[in-house]
C-alpha cells in the first residue's frame, strides 16, 4: 500500500456510479499534485488491495447516506440511486479486500449523516462498528461517522459554496476534513465526528 490513508469504494467497476469517481474528483478539486493524497481502492472480487493492512492508518468508506439508514448508496448514470449496500455487505467487502481482523486503524464512514440515528434506528456507523466487532472480531479498530453532510461527497454532486468560498478551501489536500452542517455552515470534520 503506497499511502497510510485509503478511500475505499465498496462497489466494483461498472456499478460504482458516481461514488466510483469520488476519489479522483476529490483529488482534482483540491490538490492535484499531492503525493500524499489518499490511495483509492475499489472493491474487486478476489483481489486483496488492502493486504497487508499493517501500514494503513485510516480508511474512508465513500458513499451516500442519511440519518438512521443502514445502507450506503451510489448514484447511477440515470440519476437514480442504487438499492444500496448494507453495513454487513460493506464490512464483508473490506474483509474480502484484504483487511486483517487484527487491524487497529480507523474506519471513517464518509457518508452524509453516517453517525446520526433515526427514530428507533441506530446510525449506519453504529451498526457497522457493532458488526465489525461481533462478526469480524475487529476489536482494535476505531469506527467513526459524521453528524453532518460529508462535504467532499457533497461537493461532487452539489458544488457547495459558503460565503462565496467553495469548500473545501482551494489547495487543501484534505477534502475529507470538512463537513456541511445545517444552514450551510462548513466546519472541520473533527468537530462533527462521532466514534463507536
Amino acid at each position: 500500500m503506497a499511502n497510510s490513508i485509503v478511500v475505499f469504494v465498496a462497489w466494483p467497476d461498472g456499478v460504482a456510479g458516481d461514488v466510483g469517481s469520488f476519489p479522483a474528483k476529490w483529488k482534482a478539486a483540491t490538490f492535484p499534485s499531492s503525493a500524499n493524497w489518499p490511495t483509492a481502492v475499489q472493491y474487486k472480487p478476489q483481489a486483496k488491495p488492502l493486504h497487508p493492512s499493517s501500514k494503513i492508518k485510516k480508511i474512508y468508506v465513500a458513499g451516500h447516506g442519511d440519518a438512521g439508514v443502514h445502507t450506503i448508496h451510489t448514484k447511477l448514470a440515470d440519476g437514480a440511486y442504487d438499492a444500496g449496500l448494507t453495513y454487513e455487505v460493506v464490512a464483508q467487502r473490506l474483509i474480502d479486500s484484504g483487511l486483517d481482523s487484527g487491524w487497529s486503524g480507523e474506519i471513517i464512514l464518509h457518508n452524509c449523516a453516517s453517525g446520526v440515528p433515526g427514530v428507533g434506528r441506530q446510525s449506519f456507523a453504529a451498526k457497522f462498528a457493532q458488526h465489525m466487532r461481533a462478526k469480524h472480531k475487529m476489536y482494535g479498530a476505531r469506527f467513526a461517522g459524521y453528524v453532518g453532510k460529508a462535504v467532499s461527497s457533497y461537493l461532487t454532486t452539489h458544488g457547495v459554496r459558503y460565503k462565496d468560498v467553495v469548500y473545501p478551501p482551494s489547495g487543501d489536500p484534505k477534502a475529507h476534513k470538512w463537513v456541511l452542517m445545517p444552514g450551510n455552515h462548513v466546519v472541520k470534520s473533527k468537530f462533527c465526528k462521532v466514534y463507536f
